[in-house]
């Protein structure tokens, strides 16, 4: 620049400079007289407004946001009467900028008002629209689960911590089989169905509740303004309902259902964590019950989880505490007239004494503790045949060992580790643990019967009985259940009955036991029908080891 223009430059008035420096400002500015009417706003702030021109001379408040105007009108009340200035951060009632909010209407700027003795404030501010979107954007992030939109577990727990007038209640729902469903449509099905789920909720939930993913398979819903016990009772019913509507997964349609428990808080003022715990509680007495059950919390069904929860952790020590053994009933073949195996029975001599089965073993189920239970068993039960020459030894296993991913390799290594023929060792499951998925069980027992362990199907005749089962499974041995002995002496027709079972077994290669042995007509009955082996309490009831060798 040349002299001479540096002189015109600096020639040009004050109030000429200031003029274009206020055109042209990005900036937010204002003069605002002492009662509140703006004066001056600048050409900038003007071009952003609906109704620029009638700015000047309304009261500046009209620019703010009305859930903000309190805190701006404290702000410049204080500003007048100190002397001093102030900052804060004020949404306004601008056009909408290029930044889109996805929360709340208008623009934010960081507002400071200078106090001028005689002229009143000079508000100046600068656009944080941006900052403030990511900042929530942010706290979004902190609070809701990407995979399904939902609340997460953080929110939900702020939620419960808030004072709240009236009842409230708290749903928590856990997806049943849910693993299983995994196994079946992938992680990606398995998330589609999670999101699936989600939006059901959304659709279930009423004015002011809140809907929250707690990770895994569990979600939750809070619920406020209950009017009454019964009416949080028929949501979750309605809740528990809607779940089971067939969804879809690419060319998969599948039911799922959930278990829930419900806990109500009806003015006890219950903690928000302890309204959870109960929700949870009550969840986990609903799956014992089955799928798709609710149950609402009471003090004795707490009492009983607790319980439950106290012989799940004794039991998952049991056997480093060397407190697990295995019991043995005995198995007539009746063309010898001699044992020619056992049956493997899990038994748990705690610290406090003996444990009935009928008590820990549906814990270990709920407990996820099955598989290595059944480990153990299984370890156990191929150490001992080293000491029963002659003999097999049937194991017992639930559907969950079955379809457990490492359920054949654990099979493997324990006869592995104990050096005995395969064909000593029966895998015993029941039909249910068949009819979950025919297609997994066929692998994995044809895996088993390559090997040469021999494969018997419990409690034949009791539940789902399909004789294409009998076509397509690698199955040894028939076990009849016992329901069938209790009439066999005096019912012709249950005799008939065995003796078609028998004889349709035998043609398909296989044997037949009959469970449930008690007296001596009983034996002579089932004689009758052609069957191979019995099983009963004539015969023997479970023992030790020891007293079933001698």
């Amino acid at each position: 620049m040349s002299s001479q223009q540096l002189d015109r430059t600096v020639a040009v008035p004050d109030e000429v400079l200031l003029s274009v420096l206020l055109d042209h400002t990005s900036d937010l500015l204002l003069v605002v007289a002492p009662p509140g009417e703006v004066v001056y706003a600048s050409p900038s702030l003007l071009a952003q407004l609906a109704d620029g021109d009638a700015l000047v001379g309304r009261t500046a408040l009209h620019l703010v946001h009305p859930t903000q105007r309190e805190l701006a009108r404290e702000v410049h009340y204080r500003c007048l009467q100190t002397g001093q200035p102030e900052t804060v951060d004020l949404q306004l009632l601008l056009r909408t900028p290029s930044v889109e909010l996805a929360y709340e209407p208008g623009r934010w700027f960081q507002v400071t008002m200078h106090p001028r003795p005689g002229l009143g404030l000079v508000v100046t501010g600068h656009d944080i629209s941006a900052r403030i979107a990511h900042a929530k954007e942010l706290e979004h992030l902190a609070f809701h689960d990407r995979l399904t939109g939902l609340a997460n577990r953080v929110r939900l727990e702020r939620e419960l911590d808030r004072p709240v007038r009236g009842r409230r209640a708290i749903m928590v729902l856990d997806l049943d089989g849910f693993a299983r469903i995994n196994e079946r449509v992938g992680e990606t099905g398995g998330d589609a169905v999670l999101r699936s789920t989600a939006w059901r909720l959304r659709r279930m939930i009423p004015a002011g509740g809140l809907c929250a993913y707690l990770g895994g398979d569990e979600f939750a819903l809070l619920l406020t303004g209950i009017r009454s016990p019964a009416q949080a009772e028929v949501l979750a019913e309605q809740v528990v309902g809607a779940l089971a509507e067939p969804v879809r997964v690419g060319d998969d349609v599948l039911t799922v259902t959930a278990s829930a428990g419900l806990a109500i808080d009806v003015g006890d003022a219950l903690h928000g964590d302890e309204l959870l715990r109960r929700a949870d509680s009550a969840m986990h007495l609903a799956k014992q019950q089955g799928r798709g059950r609710t149950v609402v919390f009471d003090s004795a069904a707490a009492a009983r989880a607790a319980a439950r929860a106290e012989v799940a952790r004794r039991l998952a020590a049991a056997a480093d505490e060397d407190e697990l053994v295995l019991h043995y009933q005995p198995l007539l073949a009746l063309a010898s007239g001699r044992v020619h195996g056992a049956e493997a029975l899990l038994r748990w001599d705690s610290s406090t004494g003996m444990v009935p089965p009928d008590e820990f073993i549906p814990v270990a189920e709920e407990a996820g503790l099955v598989h290595e239970l059944g480990r153990w068993a299984l370890r156990r039960a191929c150490a001992d045949l080293v000491a029963l020459p002659g003999l097999t030894v049937s194991v017992n296993v639930s559907a969950r060992q079955l379809h457990h991913d490492s359920f054949a390799r654990s099979v493997e290594q324990a006869l592995s580790s104990s050096g005995i023929a395969p064909e000593r060792l029966v895998i015993e499951l029941t039909e249910s643990a068949v009819v979950e998925d025919p297609a997994a069980a066929q692998a994995v027992l044809g895996r088993l019967r390559r090997l040469g362990v021999g494969i018997a199907l419990d409690d034949f005749g009791t539940g789902y009985s399909s004789l294409s089962y009998l076509l397509h499974l690698p199955v040894d041995t028939l076990k009849v259940d016992r329901s069938f002995v209790a009439d066999i002496v005096t019912d012709r027709r249950t005799q008939l009955l065995v003796h078609g079972i028998t004889t349709l077994a035998h043609d398909l290669g296989m044997s037949v036991t009959v469970e449930g042995v008690e007296t001596e007509e009983q034996l002579e009955a089932i004689r009758q029908t052609g069957c191979d082996a019995v099983q009963g309490y004539l015969i023997g009831r479970p023992v030790p080891l020891a007293a079933l060798s001698s």
